[in-house]
């Protein structure tokens, strides 16, 4: 079985534009940290197994990553979109 690459080119890095990059700086709330939320599930790597009683293992949260607030979502969420979808395009994502 062949896996499909990603794009034509396949994976690929590139440059942040400069101009987003400046507004992401100036939308984050680096003072606004929240945990992100640990689902019951294999996929996320939020949890440790350790020694719990009596020698069995247990599952504990690590909280090891914070999630940095912004400004106003929707407009971050928006403006990211508006700046990367014709870079995707491009690339044929």
């Amino acid at each position: 079985m062949q896996i499909p690459a990603f794009t034509e080119l396949g994976f690929f890095k590139t440059e942040i534009p400069a101009d987003l990059y400046q507004f992401i700086l100036e939308q984050r709330r680096p003072f606004d940290l929240t945990t992100e939320k640990c689902p019951d599930s294999a996929h996320m790597n939020c949890e440790r197994l350790v020694e719990g009683e009596g020698g069995k293992v247990a599952k504990e949260k690590k909280h090891n990553v914070a999630i940095m607030g912004v400004t106003d979502i929707k407009l971050f969420r928006n403006t990211i979109n508006a700046v990367m979808q014709p870079i995707l395009v491009i690339f044929r994502i």
